[in-house]
């Protein structure tokens, strides 16, 4: 992993339909929230106040090819606030999407087991 600057306008999103890249202040005013209940004023309010501080907070982090892994509130803040031009430091993930993916699902299934295991104990 490694840390770059990027333009926002750069950095593809993988889940578009779920409102991820939609205007955050329409999501507030018509309460579709993405997940569930999320207090999108209190982010916002932050990085009015303090300025996106991924030092502090933590690095959106972005696939090999771009595309967007953590921090999709905090980028639609910083696309809505600032536009799509702005420019952000983020953690470069070296691996791709597809493998970060395969990765996960890999891992699921090895500690499902483990789960169930430890229900019947």
């Amino acid at each position: 992993m490694k840390i770059e600057t990027i333009k926002l306008k750069d950095i593809k999103i993988s889940l578009p339909n779920r409102g991820f890249s939609h205007d955050c202040r329409q999501i507030i005013s018509t309460n579709i929230l993405i997940d569930g209940h999320y207090d999108w004023n209190l982010l916002i309010d932050s990085i009015k106040k303090e300025g996106f501080l991924p030092e502090k907070y933590g690095y959106i982090t972005i696939s090999k090819n771009g595309t967007l892994l953590d921090g999709h509130h905090r980028y639609t803040v910083l696309k809505n606030l600032y536009g799509e031009n702005y420019e952000i430091k983020v953690i470069r993930n070296q691996m791709n999407y597809f493998t970060i993916v395969l990765f996960s699902i890999v891992i699921l299934i090895c500690m499902l087991p483990i789960k169930l295991f430890k229900k019947w104990i």
